[in-house]
């Protein structure tokens, strides 16, 4: 009887062969030294990716506290020429012609996907279905 199961579990389970009923058999470039040296090769990239992933959320908050504060100082750098512009009509016009900044951050959907919809039947399907209709 055939059961499924995650690549790690079948390996560990693989591994525990060699420890058990296989104890001491080696083929051909596969032993259970070679099994248990691959699995930690695995294991220790699993950890990089995961350290990688971490400093790369790290990474991206910084990222977007920055965008955030320099926004504020631009803002604020927009508030005091406005009042350094007074009377001076092209610098305020060119002030107000500044283009609106928009939210840096993009907000994540919520809800499930929308339907796709299904390819309209070509002319050769509706005949099909006329007939089998019939």
């Amino acid at each position: 009887m055939n059961r499924t199961t995650t690549p790690a579990s079948w390996i560990s389970e693989v591994i525990a062969l060699f420890d058990d009923a296989l104890e001491g058999v080696s083929f051909p470039g596969v032993d259970r030294s070679a099994l248990t040296e691959g699995q930690d090769q695995v294991a220790s990239a699993q950890s990089r990716l995961e350290a990688c992933q971490e400093a790369l959320e790290e990474a991206r908050a910084e990222l977007e506290r920055q965008r955030t504060e320099l926004q504020a100082l631009a803002l604020r750098a927009v508030d005091y020429a406005k009042v350094f512009a007074g009377e001076d009509a092209e610098l305020v016009r060119r002030i107000d012609e500044l283009p609106t900044p928009r939210a840096t951050t993009k907000k994540k959907r919520r809800g499930r996907p929308p339907k796709k919809k299904a390819p309209a039947p070509d002319s050769n399907q509706l005949a099909l279905a006329k007939e089998d209709a019939a």
